[in-house]
């Protein structure tokens, strides 16, 4: 399914730095995913629409092809996830961060990490010559912490519409 080989996508960095390898989800990859989702569920970040349960009702019901981004750390456990689908329709092909769902952005537990997730869906939107991708953060006002980082407050190049952003791969 996907020809993008892990990251790390930055090689060139200083050894203080955690190594985050980004992946996509695979089967064996359960048992950690829902070990970070209920960590995450803790900071009110993680909502029903990142289970694997919602996963799959997308995916048979509405047809969409799911990508869930895995960022592990150096021990291999799970450090931030976005979860992606591939939407093809009149309008084109996009990527969004969950269909029918209002925030369903990049889940991490550090900015690094979350820069490590974009910069790999930008990739693979690249790759499989989508028109958008569209990642819909929770803003900050929506969050338990308010002091809490957003991965795409930082990111240069991303109209905000509502927080609704999409960035355009032509």
């Amino acid at each position: 399914m996907n020809t993008i080989s892990p990251s790390p996508l930055s090689e060139n960095r200083r050894d203080n730095h955690k190594q985050i390898v980004v992946s996509i989800f695979e089967e064996k990859d359960t048992e950690e995913y829902q070990r970070f989702l209920l960590t995450m569920a803790g900071t009110g970040m993680a909502t029903f629409e990142y289970t694997l349960e919602w996963k799959e009702i997308i995916q048979k019901h509405f047809g969409f092809t799911p990508y869930y981004l895995l960022g592990k750390d150096e021990h291999g456990q799970i450090v931030g996830v976005l979860p992606l689908f591939k939407a093809v329709s009149i309008f084109g092909k996009r990527f969004v961060s969950t269909p029918y769902a209002i925030f369903t952005g990049i889940l991490a537990n550090d900015e690094e990490t979350a820069k490590e997730l974009l910069n790999y869906a930008k990739r693979l939107a690249q790759e499989q010559q989508v028109d958008f991708l569209e990642i819909r953060e929770r803003p900050v006002s929506f969050r338990k912490d308010k002091n809490s980082f957003n991965a795409l407050s930082t990111e240069q190049g991303f109209p905000c519409v509502k927080n609704v952003f999409n960035f355009s791969l032509h």
